[in-house]
């Protein structure tokens, strides 16, 4: 009898160290995967802070060409009918392209960010900025900065998007 009760004393000691085992293995993987879900949080609210930073700042850049913000270009160029000249008869199209394109290569591509940058104007008619790396369909999980402008009074808006790729 007390060779089975040791032996039984041994399995119980045995199972006690694979339960404590086992409970610090799941303790540490779950812990782990907080940490990867607040880091995920914190990278996806940054990023959309980001974008929408730069769009409000982009929307609010003056320009000397058309003596408008880049806003107003972009509400002009959307417009059937567009009233800005801007000079030796360059459309708010083409000035605000310009100045976008100018904007981006000074900070985003400096920075080293990966982005894609939409202005969609109405269907078929929209201006594309993608880093190199960068493409709508590899944008991260993080919601993409998004604006819309309306043409008041012609109907209609311009859907601005910014996102980063992971």
């Amino acid at each position: 009898m007390k060779r089975a009760q040791i032996e039984i004393i041994g399995l119980v000691f045995i199972v006690l160290i694979l339960s404590i085992a086992l409970l610090i293995y799941v303790s540490s993987t779950t812990s782990r995967e907080l940490t990867d879900t607040g880091d995920q949080l914190y990278k996806s609210f940054s990023s959309n802070e980001l974008a929408t930073g730069f769009i409000q700042t982009l929307l609010q850049t003056h320009s000397s060409t058309c003596q408008a913000t880049v806003e107003e270009m972009v509400i002009d160029c959307g417009r059937t009918r567009s009233s800005l000249r801007c000079g030796f008869s360059r459309t708010s199209c083409d000035v605000a392209e310009q100045l976008i394109s100018s904007l981006v290569d000074d900070t985003l591509d400096v920075w080293g960010m990966p982005f894609h940058f939409t202005i969609l104007y109405r269907p078929g008619h929209n201006i594309t900025f993608n880093s190199f790396d960068c493409a709508p369909d590899v944008v991260g999980t993080s919601a993409p900065g998004v604006f819309l402008l309306p043409y008041f009074p012609d109907s209609g808006v311009a859907r601005i998007t910014m996102g980063f790729c992971s």
